[in-house]
């Protein structure tokens, strides 16, 4: 699991904010649950089809991990080792 800096937009644009990676799958989403965007990173590792509509329990399972596991870590501030 990650956390995109805001500050840091992808090669798609603005990307949401959290990343999870479970086997095969990489969920992108916003802390609000929204903006999902799955990909099986095996068969598409270029991440050019979102697999999101077709798999919603994955979606749902993964969004609920991440954005728990978001809201467990301390937030980050300019004083935050990873920032200096």
């Amino acid at each position: 699991m990650w956390v995109r800096p805001p500050d840091r937009p992808g090669p798609r644009g603005n990307l949401p904010d959290l990343a999870i990676r479970e086997g095969q799958w990489k969920l992108l989403v916003s802390r609000q649950g929204t903006r999902a965007e799955l990909f099986d990173v095996l068969a598409d590792p270029r991440e050019q089809k979102n697999l999101a509509a077709e798999h919603p329990d994955v979606v749902q399972r993964l969004s609920a991990a991440v954005i728990a596991w978001d809201k467990s870590i301390p937030p980050r501030t300019a004083d935050s080792p990873a920032e200096k």
